[in-house]
């Protein structure tokens, strides 16, 4: 089985979240209790890596690279060390966030 227009697919719809370089947004419209959070996102940032490694896609120039690493690093609370974000328990929000960073060999900025 030739799976090329299934990662086409996929690429598109990661580039569709795309807000700039490393940053990506979860969702792309707001529902209609205005619960969502729109713009660069942990979930949106750290799916999009995953996403991109899984398919081979994944981030190699030094530079761009950078830029994922330091969007994520940006969205942890440095009092707590946690990453929140409200459809999920910070706890479950930091695990993936973490595991996002360390395929860019990088670790969240606070303990």
């Amino acid at each position: 089985m030739n799976a090329d227009s299934i990662v086409a697919k996929i690429e598109r719809t990661v580039q569709a979240h795309r807000l700039s370089e490393g940053a990506y947004s979860r969702y792309l419209w707001q529902d209609e209790a205005g619960s969502r959070k729109m713009g660069v996102n942990e979930y949106g940032c750290a799916d999009a890596a995953n996403i991109l490694y899984t398919i081979g896609r994944f981030e190699g120039d030094a530079d761009k690279r950078a830029c994922w690493i330091r969007t994520m690093q940006a969205m942890q609370d440095p009092e707590t060390g946690l990453f929140h974000e409200h459809t999920h328990h910070p706890f479950h929000t930091t695990a993936h966030v973490t595991a996002a960073l360390e395929l860019f060999d990088a670790r969240p900025l606070h303990p």
